[in-house]
């Protein structure tokens, strides 16, 4: 996912989030995949000014003994 932004006077296309399947989330948005819980992050190396999107594992997710889904929990989470 893109914006549209103005710097030093000029409009610069901005990365600001991911695409997962036909859902767009923004950088921090979480969304559920089997077992794992993940996290639209957007990353900027501060040498050469790259953005780049990326996909991480925050968690894993909680079921009831049914298999319906009841939350989520963080990675190194016990329950």
């Amino acid at each position: 996912m893109y914006t549209c932004v103005k710097k030093s006077d000029r409009a610069m296309v901005e990365c600001v989030g991911c695409k997962h399947g036909d859902r767009r989330l923004r950088s921090g948005d979480r969304y559920m995949l089997d077992n794992s819980v993940l996290q639209c992050s957007i990353l900027q190396d501060p040498q050469t000014q790259t953005i780049t999107q990326e996909h991480k594992i925050v968690g894993c997710v909680e079921r009831d003994r049914r298999g319906t889904v009841v939350g989520e929990r963080v990675i190194g989470c016990r329950w």
